[in-house]
């Protein structure tokens, strides 16, 4: 069940005499098992009268820093990610538009996460959420915002541990690459609720197009994901390659549409209207 948005911080940095860049940053939830992908939702918007330009990304302009902190106050170091959805040259801001992106923080900080085949993943605590955007020597900084990763129980346990298995079996040579994916394909029938599934389904159409030349069985889990899975953030990217290859403009829309239908409350919602607007 898709659970309401929970606000991060909307905050102000001025830029000009009378204009603004402003920061929301939303995530579907709080609360999170170990391993769940997380989302965050990230809107840059400006609510002043005249437009504002935003030079070229680059590591220190057009650019996000995420830092994570634990509950013993030990810091991560800053992430800087160039915002693709910026374009490859400056951008205008325009009055009373914004920018939507999404990031995902669920791996890849360093120290504090636990070793997996897939990266390294956050382990079970309470932590602490800050989101910089730099850009022209200006910075927009959010609120911290608490979230805890606990770790699964139950059905969930055995979820998580049979993806994480079948993974490291994979990457130690020591598991069919074929047999694994049909393992992690059967998530969708067997565990189509879980928030494991989503990510266990993602990992496949690399599989079945780059290691097992299927491409037609890729294709076909990319819209699984995209079409049944459509409110985790990792449908994104397979959701856009599907509206790059729909050649009818209406069918695109009725796609659309249908997404953003299923998505209400989710970080992702937001992109598919905005990917609505454009057409």
């Amino acid at each position: 069940m898709i659970k309401k948005l929970c606000l991060i911080s909307i905050v102000g940095f001025t830029l000009q005499a009378q204009n603004s860049v402003h920061l929301d940053v939303v995530m579907d939830k709080n609360r999170f098992l170990e391993g769940e992908p997380i989302f965050l939702g990230i809107l840059l918007s400006n609510p002043g009268p005249a437009d504002i330009e935003i030079p070229r990304p680059s590591v220190s302009a057009g650019s996000l820093a995420l830092l994570i902190q634990d509950d013993k106050g030990a810091k991560l170091k800053y992430r800087g990610k160039v915002i693709t959805g910026l374009g490859d040259s400056k951008t205008t801001l325009k009055a009373n538009g914004e920018i939507y992106m999404m990031e995902e923080i669920t791996m890849s900080f360093g120290r504090l996460f636990s070793a997996s085949a897939l990266g390294r993943f956050l382990e079970p605590g309470a932590y602490k959420l800050h989101v910089r955007f730099h850009y022209a020597g200006s910075e927009v900084a959010s609120e911290t915002q608490d979230f805890l990763v606990v770790p699964p129980e139950g059905v969930e346990k055995d979820i998580y541990e049979l993806f994480r298995s079948t993974l490291t079996n994979v990457s130690y040579g020591r598991a069919d690459v074929g047999q694994a994916a049909s393992t992690l394909l059967s998530f969708h029938s067997s565990y189509p609720n879980s928030p494991y599934t989503p990510l266990a389904l993602s990992i496949l159409p690399g599989w079945y197009e780059y290691r097992l030349g299927n491409a037609s069985k890729a294709s076909l889990v990319e819209k699984i994901i995209a079409h049944e899975y459509s409110a985790s953030g990792k449908a994104q990217p397979f959701i856009k390659k599907i509206l790059t290859e729909t050649a009818s403009r209406q069918d695109r829309i009725d796609l659309l549409t249908a997404l953003i239908a299923r998505t209400q409350g989710s970080v992702i919602n937001k992109v598919m209207v905005k990917l609505l607007e454009k057409e």
